[in-house]
């Protein structure tokens, strides 16, 4: 007995060093991680978006919320969310986590739309024009459906949309933070000609319309 109250001490002195060992393999505070994520145009809270926390994967809540009970100061953050552009936040850049303090440390994040949509018709008759090519940029395009949709993916914050078809005159507007762009074209001047004449007037060596 009198051996292990000379060892107590020692023994303690273990305990604590072990303690201290397996905390500092952890790496993380002993105060959780969490914050909300939004979206860059319009502020709303982006929900089911994706956070991966070194080896652990995180979703976001309706309220664009989420949070992590353990972390750690050398991780870095990545966000993802469908229809936006992905973002990595290093820690290192975040002061308030150099020393976070109780309820949360909080990191919160601003997602930016990178998808544009939307319709392109007939500018006369307001039916969806089928196979139209439209741009955002030489790499980045697509053809539109039978009912005149198109959706690109990838687009940036600012760009020129330019929509072409065959028969029509091609049309563009450039577009700043917008996920939807709708398009009217105008047939043509021979497209409206053809249109305009009755077919048993054309010459009879014209080309037919």
């Amino acid at each position: 007995m009198a051996i292990l109250m000379r060892l107590r001490p020692a023994l303690m002195l273990l305990f604590g060093l072990t303690v201290a060992t397996l905390l500092a393999a952890c790496g993380g505070p002993d105060v959780p991680l969490g914050g909300t994520i939004i979206d860059a145009y319009t502020g709303k809270p982006v929900s089911a978006a994706i956070i991966e926390l070194g080896s652990e994967q995180l979703t976001t809540d309706d309220g664009g919320k989420y949070q992590a009970m353990q972390w750690n100061q050398k991780d870095t953050l990545h966000i993802m969310a469908s229809g936006y552009e992905p973002i990595s936040i290093v820690w290192a850049e975040q002061p308030q986590l150099a020393e976070p303090t109780l309820p949360l440390a909080t990191v919160n994040a601003k997602l930016r739309p990178n998808t544009v949509s939307g319709t392109i018709t007939d500018a006369y008759t307001g039916k969806p024009l089928a196979g139209a090519l439209v741009k955002a940029s030489d790499t980045l395009s697509a053809t539109t459906t039978p009912d005149g949709y198109y959706a690109l993916v990838g687009v940036p914050e600012m760009f020129r949309l330019a929509v072409s078809a065959q028969d029509y005159a091609p049309a563009s507007q450039t577009l700043k933070q917008q996920i939807v762009s709708d398009l009217a074209l105008r047939p043509s001047i021979a497209s409206r000609a053809c249109l305009a004449t009755p077919r048993s007037r054309l010459a009879p060596m014209a080309t037919p319309c």
